[in-house]
Order: structure tokens, then sequence, then C-alpha cells
């Protein structure tokens, strides 16, 4: 039988993805659920707005939020003043967009480079950075990296914003299974659920 596919709408830099990326992966596995992973960054046609372009007092309650949810969920994030300043992560999603050229593991990658990033405070926003970090994971991270400006990464980025747009996927992370939705780390209980209901049906 072919295995359920949970869609995986992400944001690379989005600190929200980093937190609920485990979970999705422990659900998938014990479902038996495929994860089809399309990487995505900001953008406002569907009414996304940037934590940056929020108000101060949004970005404060957000930041404390994020907090408490790391502590929560057991994830090690550096946060706030503690984080060194490091390049943008977003300037590592062509990476990940080369690592579906290639044929490997896109969803890997993406959790090495986060894992770099936010727990780590690596500056995998560099090329060197994301290179090294990419190679201890076990990818050719040089290899990737030469990909990054091709047309071939260039046409995968445009598919992954198309199929986000047409979905209607407005923030990230974005779970779709069943052609049902589910926005936001937070409601991973409501997938898992929609997951056993399935298979309750099978």
């Amino acid at each position: 039988m072919t295995p359920k596919t949970v869609q995986y709408f992400y944001s690379l830099a989005s600190p929200w993805s980093y937190l609920g990326v485990g979970r999705l992966i422990r659900l998938a596995e014990e479902a038996g659920l495929s994860i089809e992973s399309v990487p995505i960054s900001t953008f406002k046609d569907n009414g996304w707005v940037p934590l940056g372009e929020k108000p101060a007092i949004r970005q404060a309650y957000v930041m404390a939020d994020l907090k408490r949810w790391a502590t929560r969920l057991k994830v090690p994030m550096v946060l706030g003043a503690d984080r060194p300043a490091l390049a943008n992560l977003a300037e590592a999603l062509p990476m990940v967009w080369a690592a579906q050229v290639a044929g490997a593991d896109a969803l890997a990658l993406s959790v090495a480079l986060q894992k770099a990033y936010w727990e780590d405070c690596r500056d995998v926003g560099t090329a060197p950075g994301r290179i090294a970090t990419a190679t201890e994971a076990g990818f050719d991270g040089a290899a990737l990296a030469a990909l990054e400006g091709g047309a071939d990464v260039a046409a995968q980025k445009a598919r992954m914003f198309d199929r986000a747009r047409a979905a209607g996927v407005f923030g990230s992370p974005t779970y779709v299974f069943e052609e049902e939705m589910f926005w936001g780390q937070d409601r991973l209980d409501f997938l898992a659920e929609a997951v056993a209901a399935q298979k309750a049906l099978a």
C-alpha cells in the first residue's frame, strides 16, 4: 500500500518550523507517513507578514513565546540577546532547493542547517558556514553550493512558491494532510488526530 503523505510547507528561517520538525518526523515514522518537503521563504501573496515588519511589542511577545515553547519541547535554542549577529538563515535556502534538484534528502539537510543556526549559532547564512554544515551532515556541501545559482534551482524555487500559493499557505510551518491544512507547530496534535482517523478508516 502506498503510504499517505503529509505536505510540509516551511520557511527555513522560521524558528517555529524548527520547533515542530522533530515531532513531525516522529509522527511520520510512527504512522507510516511520507513527508513531502516544500521549502519556501517569506512571501506576502497570502498575507504572510515577516516578524521584523510587525510592531515591536508583537516581536517581543513572539520572542517570549518562543522561549516558552523551546523550554516545553526541550529543544535547545539560543534566542534573544544571547545570540551573536549571524547572516540570515534564509540565505541557505537555495542549498535546500539544490538538494531537491540533486535528489538528496532536503528535509534532513534543512534540519541540519536549522540545528546549526538555532542551537549552535553557526553562520550557515554564509556559503562557508553552510558548506561545512552540509558536509558534516553527510552531504556534498561544495557540490550543492555550486548548484545554488543555477537555472535548475531557480526553477525549483518557482515550483515551491507556486505550490505554496496554490495551497493557500500563509505561514510557516504549514502541514497539509488529505487536503486539510494545519498551520503552526502547535497544531501537530490536530494533524496526529487526522492521521489516526484516516488509519481507523483503512
